[in-house]
């Protein structure tokens, strides 16, 4: 894998990623869980 590459990808393609992360948890509390495991793996499979 090319970490940089999804770094500069998340850059510009998913801006406010904590904002989103923030507004989806308040959002969907009841999938908090189903958030932080998707998250988890998101970030290995990336980096």
């Amino acid at each position: 894998m090319h970490p940089e590459a999804f770094e500069e990808y998340f850059k510009f393609h998913c801006p406010k990623t904590e904002e989103r992360l923030s507004s989806a948890i308040e959002k969907y509390p009841a999938k908090l869980e189903d958030i932080r495991i998707i998250s988890d793996t998101t970030d290995s499979a990336i980096f």
